[in-house]
């Protein structure tokens, strides 16, 4: 993560650190001590391996937010205001590929994720069935690591006592 104390992402950042995965909100602050409350702007990279496909990318932000893959844009919605949650769906190689997240904040609320999973033949998913009634553990399923998103899965597990090995819950 790269962070700079202004919405241009321009000169040297005034703070780099190793973000984890990209799920933030700051709600009316920033980041760090460092990065004033408004008027900042980020830069988020890191390389994963993909399995070959269509995946969904789904972006939440306040104010402006960019994503590229590999360098490419995929995603732009660099203004003020144009908060929300945006989906982006892209055939991707089997192998490393690296992904950028950038983001500016103008005033007020501050927040950016992006989330990401297969999206099977590339048309839209459908809607995840609603969850049954739960009579012992409310099991809920995604099909991301990072548990964003509507769950894949809702379903009552009788007992918490799993070995699902090498396959999925379902």
């Amino acid at each position: 993560g790269e962070y700079w104390n202004n919405e241009t992402l321009s000169g040297v950042p005034a703070l780099c650190r190793d973000d984890l995965a990209p799920d933030f909100d700051w709600v009316l602050g920033s980041p760090d001590p460092v990065i004033q409350d408004n008027h900042f702007s980020a830069r988020l990279t890191r390389t994963l391996d993909f399995e070959a496909g269509v995946y969904r990318f789904v972006i939440g932000h306040d104010d402006g937010a960019r994503l590229f893959l590999d360098g490419r844009l995929i995603f732009e919605q660099w203004c003020n205001p144009c908060r929300g949650t945006d989906t982006v769906l892209w055939p991707i190689t089997a192998g490393p590929h690296t992904r950028t997240l950038e983001m500016y904040d103008a005033f007020g609320l501050a927040n950016i994720s992006l989330s990401w999973y297969p999206a099977g033949n590339g048309t839209p998913t459908p809607p995840p069935a609603p969850c049954p009634p739960i009579s012992g553990w409310k099991g809920e399923y995604w099909n991301n690591e990072t548990l964003t998103g509507p769950p894949a899965l809702c379903r009552d597990d009788v007992e918490l006592n799993f070995a699902w090995g090498i396959y999925s819950p379902d």
